[in-house]
């Protein structure tokens, strides 16, 4: 995106080169959305992203609107959907569309771009930037490191752009992964493979730190699903800061009113005599689920019959059933991340044009920065429309400095 805007803002007046350390750009990029592409939301505002205690500049608070984002696609030439929940889409379904007019307008723009390029260093000298790749050193009026953070490192992002800003004087925030499944110390194995629709919660001190719906998938030692991908940052934050992880508490039944619960099992079981306590529990969750309940709150057997269950074991069982609860376990990796926490520190970026404010002629763009998102094509958005802005800086610093 950056070399789309560059090439259209400059109309060929400047000589920009894109460097990109993998064989194909976009890698990454296809394999978002589940190919589909989840580029942006309707949804998007500041309160969209976790910004570590800074706030936007009224120019990029402008410019994340969804509205914004369509235009800029459209006049690159793609057409975007939406579905119901405001996710946004390239009408053809397909993230391949993405990457085409991407790198279909960086031709048409003359756009230099080298595959197979890493760049090692950049360094400052004299007003000029020097880059440093493995092929060769090349000099530069401006540049626009946009390179990502350190998720996925299959397709590319190895982090190494942190390592870049750091070396031009910049401060990076301790990246983690965000958008991840959350291994816990408890063994699952007995429910793994189960899926349900849940409430999930954050806790720390008696306070909820950060609560989401949506389905909730079991795994051996750990628990995955959107509404777990979304409150990963705060989990894995905590654990980079090397504070104590806020507990996990997960309401099975989110739309039933826990009295409602105690009430309807009560009537259930004590009218059941000699059936097996999970066979009744079958007409309220998941057979298997139930009897990892009914087991972990009130050491029964799920086998066990309903004339020997009691009232203060009913209860036991209704209240784990609204509140089970799951301690976090460090799990620091980046190859289960959909993007990276941390970054470079917003508060040394001018927000108004995504510039350096420790090295002239520096820019910023997308996931490098100490900015991350929840799932819903936020983190693409935040891509899409830092790049622009960099881009359009960029632009007019060159031009203007080449005018003079």
């Amino acid at each position: 995106m950056c070399g789309c805007v560059v090439g259209k803002e400059s109309r060929g007046r400047l000589n920009t080169v894109i460097f990109e350390r993998n064989s194909k750009t976009g890698r990454k990029l296809l394999a978002t959305g589940n190919g589909r592409c989840n580029l942006g939301n309707t949804a998007s505002s500041e309160e969209s992203y976790f910004l570590s205690g800074s706030s936007l500049s009224s120019e990029l608070k402008e410019r994340l609107s969804f509205e914004y984002t369509k235009e800029l696609f459209g006049s690159l030439g793609l057409m975007i959907k939406t579905d119901s929940a405001g996710r946004a889409y390239p009408q053809s379904g397909n993230a391949s569309s993405v990457l085409d007019i991407l790198r279909n307008n960086i031709r048409k723009y003359g756009i230099d771009e080298r595959t197979d390029e890493k760049v090692n260093s950049i360094k400052k000298s004299g007003g000029k930037f020097i880059i440093v790749t493995q092929s060769g050193e090349y000099t530069a009026h401006c540049v626009i490191i946009a390179c990502g953070g350190a998720a996925s490192p299959v397709f590319g992002s190895d982090g190494s752009g942190f390592e870049l800003a750091k070396a031009l004087g910049h401060t990076v925030t301790k990246p983690f992964p965000s958008l991840t499944p959350l291994s816990v110390n408890d063994d699952l194995r007995p429910i793994k493979g189960v899926r349900c629709d849940c409430e999930i919660k954050l806790q720390s001190g008696g306070e909820t730190v950060a609560s989401e719906r949506g389905e909730l998938q079991i795994n051996e030692n750990s628990i995955s699903g959107i509404c777990v991908f979304n409150i990963s940052h705060y989990v894995n934050l905590a654990f980079s800061k090397g504070e104590k992880p806020p507990e996990i508490a997960i309401d099975l039944l989110p739309d039933v009113n826990i009295n409602k619960l105690k009430s309807f099992i009560m009537k259930a079981v004590f009218a059941s005599g000699d059936i097996p306590l999970d066979e009744v529990m079958t007409g309220i969750m998941n057979k298997k689920l139930a009897g990892f309940i009914i087991k972990r709150a009130a050491s029964l057997s799920p086998a066990v019959r309903c004339s020997d269950v009691s009232k203060r074991e009913i209860i036991a069982i209704c209240n784990e059933i609204k509140s089970f609860k799951l301690t976090s376990k460090r799990s620091f990796d980046f190859t289960k991340a959909q993007v990276s926490g941390g970054g470079v520190r917003l508060d040394e970026v001018d927000l108004k044009n995504m510039s350096s404010k420790k090295a002239q002629g520096l820019y910023f763009a997308g996931e490098v920065l100490d900015v991350d998102a929840p799932c819903g094509g936020f983190n693409l958005q935040w891509a899409w429309t830092t790049a622009e802005i960099s881009a359009r800086s960029a632009v007019l610093r060159c031009l203007n400095d080449k005018n003079k």
